[in-house]
């Protein structure tokens, strides 16, 4: 007779057993790697270096020493946890795919978010190794003067979020092709400018450090979710997930537009408002998954299961319900923040509407023309065509020679309002006008109806198919519960 095998206690000299096995094989390789083994003795050189030369030539009524060593330790720190250790993430799901590993990893039972996230731990713990060397320097700088620790270790804290960010942006980049690859660190550096100028669009997103935390946080998650939607297998259910996010995110605007100040929740919306977009048009995009193991997870839960399937479950049918749910939680939160921003019913929350109206209706305008398309790539490309002649048509507008007959709003702007995104561009280029904004209102209205008109028969069948689908996971769902029920009673 066999004992059953007993949990011996951690003894502190190798990873637990509780800890995922991917993050034990990144941070092993990672952690045995000479980009970080380099990285951790340059800086530790370099900081000692600095600060040997830095105390050699100190003196009490002598600042530029002082300010010499700020420099280089604040450049030295920034460098390796924003950069050097964030961009071995590039390499993290394409390395997997060059050396044919990947398929092997996902034949275990971690699946795909567990292999992202564990990727994504093992580059975030090697950053926290980073930041905890250079903890004594910090301290040391204290007997310099005039030096505060407690705000020296806010912006190591601060430094260490925004790693935890690029981390997952590394990794999400990662996914694509190189030249997709190539294009977002060239897009990167050329919107770096815009993040660290201290009068730029920077200063919106600062209202309140607590939203700043909130708004990393979703940008963190919608990336390591993107990343793990990119590699998973079909039978996941990523969209229950990135939808679901995108709920959070509406409700939060809700909370933040009656709860705190219209700055911080104008700040709140704009900072957040790409991963909302970016989320509806993934679902537009998607094409409609009836599998059984899906459809499942949702059947359990009767009437309130079948109308979340109904809302997030991939394909374009359910898409299109996330998008009119999402519009429909937008648009009170811009109507409240426009109405206390006036104080009255006029032009602010017109235009308030119009904006949320607008974006709702670029999104939706291109869906008759790729639902039937089954290729994913082709989809996608003609969604962006569709998109882009709608900016063709406002770009040729607003280079209209002056002196003619389109000069006049409703002469020029009146053919471009059938198309949401040219609308969209015109309305921010003629200041929200009370005019324009009713117009484009109006106009963005009748694009909604039209096109879910044109959709109703396509959605109908889609819907009844996962219906049925529904129905036949209900069944199986009662008549296994049924059977558990009758052995336990025997």
């Amino acid at each position: 007779m066999t004992r059953p095998a007993t949990e011996t206690a951690w003894r502190g000299d190798d990873f637990p057993s509780w800890l995922s096995p991917m993050v034990v094989k990144e941070l092993r390789q990672g952690v045995q790697s000479g980009a970080f083994a380099w990285t951790f003795i340059g800086l530790q050189a370099a900081m000692f270096l600095t600060l040997a030369i830095t105390v050699a030539s100190f003196e009490a009524s002598n600042r530029s020493s002082r300010s010499t060593f700020e420099v280089f330790f604040w450049v030295m720190v920034a460098a390796a946890v924003l950069i050097i250790i964030p961009l071995r993430g590039l390499g993290a799901i394409s390395g997997e795919r060059a050396g044919s590993k990947l398929d092997l990893v996902q034949l275990t039972r971690l699946s795909a978010t567990k292999i992202v996230l564990g990727k994504w731990l093992a580059i975030v713990a090697q950053a926290a190794l980073i930041v905890s060397a250079i903890l004594p320097y910090v301290v040391l700088r204290y007997f310099f003067g005039d030096i505060n620790v407690i705000s020296d270790l806010a912006v190591i804290g601060w430094l260490f979020a925004g790693s935890m960010i690029a981390a997952a942006a590394a990794i999400a980049t990662s996914t694509r092709p190189l030249w997709q690859r190539i294009a977002v660190f060239v897009l990167a550096l050329l919107s770096l400018r815009a993040i660290i100028d201290p009068f730029g669009p920077s200063r919106l997103f600062l209202a309140s450090w607590a939203g700043l935390l909130v708004t990393l946080a979703f940008y963190t998650v919608a990336l390591l979710q993107f990343a793990a939607s990119t590699i998973a297998p079909i039978a996941e259910n990523h969209a229950l997930r990135k939808r679901s996010l995108g709920l959070a995110i509406g409700l939060t605007w809700c909370m933040f537009a009656g709860w705190t100040t219209p700055q911080m929740a104008i700040s709140a919306m704009i900072s957040t408002l790409p991963l909302v977009i970016f989320s509806a048009i993934e679902a537009v995009l998607e094409q409609p998954v009836h599998l059984r193991s899906q459809a499942a997870a949702f059947a359990r839960f009767g009437t309130p299961g079948r109308l979340a399937a109904g809302l997030l479950t991939p394909g374009w049918a359910t898409g299109l319900v996330y998008v009119l749910v999402m519009t429909a939680i937008w648009l009170p939160a811009m109507c409240w923040l426009g109405l206390v921003q006036a104080g009255t019913l006029d032009r602010d929350v017109v235009r308030a509407l119009a904006y949320g109206i607008l974006i709702s209706a670029a999104v939706l305008f291109p869906l008759p023309a790729i639902f039937r398309i089954r290729k994913a790539q082709l989809r996608f490309g003609i969604y962006c065509l569709v998109q882009l002649i709608c900016v063709l048509a406002y770009f040729f507008y607003a280079s209209r020679p002056s002196g003619t007959s389109w000069d006049t709003w409703h002469i020029g702007w009146m053919w471009l309002l059938p198309l949401p995104l040219a609308s969209l561009g015109s309305l921010t280029a003629s200041g929200g006008s009370a005019e324009i904004s009713f117009a484009c209102c109006v106009a963005g209205v009748i694009v909604i109806a039209v096109v879910c008109l044109v959709m109703l028969l396509p959605w109908w069948r889609e819907m009844r198919k996962l219906s049925r689908l529904l129905d036949a996971a209900r069944v199986g769902h009662l008549q296994q519960r049924s059977v558990i029920e009758g052995s336990g009673t025997a």
